[in-house]
């Protein structure tokens, strides 16, 4: 019995150590924020935290991956079929306050800290991956793989922009975004076209 909880109350430390260090993150900012006041809003001794984590880029990276952990796991559920809820969580996720707040933070901080930096970098070439498995991306296709990144670029600055300036007309912006999404991931490219070549023809 025991063994069989041991790891369950890992996992809940480890999900306190995570909100915890959000909300530090968030309010102190990176430099700023030190292990003690995140162990201390954890409620747990800051010894303890380098159970879980190296360093404190380690852990600010885990905080930043499990934000986006999110809208990795709408992507896998919606590879085989189109659904609408999936693409309303995604889009909720994408636009999240505190994801966006967070992902300014690190990438300033990323400027300065060489460390932080490779931790992004490692997080990016993720995210590469699970676009190119999701778009079915041939590894040699290298227009296939830059539209991509103009695709993860637009997301990124809607997210930050909405920080700044909320999108009033959510259901417009989705309407958009799958269109950008069809031309620039080439998804449904023949679609899109007749898309934006019908108001042209009237």
């Amino acid at each position: 019995m025991t063994t069989h909880r041991y790891p369950r109350r890992m996992e809940i430390k480890r999900h306190r150590l995570l909100e915890a260090a959000q909300e530090i993150f968030l309010e102190k900012g990176f430099h700023a924020a030190s292990m003690s006041d995140i162990a201390k809003k954890a409620e747990v001794s800051p010894p303890h935290i380098y159970n879980f984590y190296k360093n404190k880029a380690d852990l600010a990276m885990a905080v930043q991956e499990r934000m986006n952990q999110e809208i990795f796991d709408t992507l896998k559920n919606s590879m085989f079929e189109e659904r609408s809820v999936d693409k309303d969580k995604c889009l909720d996720n994408l636009l999240k306050p505190e994801r966006a707040a967070l992902m300014l933070t690190l990438i300033t901080e990323a400027t300065r800290d060489t460390k932080l930096m490779e931790h992004f970098r490692k997080h990016q070439k993720k995210f590469r991956e699970l676009l190119y498995e999701y778009y079915h991306v041939d590894p040699n296709d290298e227009e296939h793989k830059v539209r991509l990144e103009l695709l993860n670029a637009l997301d990124a600055g809607l997210a930050v922009r909405s920080l700044f300036s909320p999108y009033e007309n959510k259901e417009l912006l989705k309407e958009l975004l799958g269109k950008a999404d069809s031309f620039l991931a080439r998804k449904y490219p023949v679609d899109y076209m007749k898309d934006i070549e019908a108001p042209m023809k009237k």
